[in-house]
């Protein structure tokens, strides 16, 4: 696991989901093939959970 929510403030405006956020050992240049940090969020930032969710939450109760 990443992070809990989507990392908006990672790229350009604060209020929007940006391409182009940073990824560890990336250029930070968007679509440089490094996934985008904005989106590693196992819930978007109004705290809807993602398909990753369950998944996750499955792992720890194992």
């Amino acid at each position: 696991m990443f992070s809990f929510t989507d990392g908006w403030w990672k790229a350009g405006n604060n209020d929007t989901q940006d391409p182009g956020g940073w990824a560890p050992n990336s250029s930070g240049v968007p679509y440089d093939g490094s996934p985008n940090e904005e989106y590693w969020g196992m819930v978007d930032i109004e705290r809807n959970k993602k398909m990753t969710y369950d998944i996750i939450k499955n792992k720890y109760l194992e």
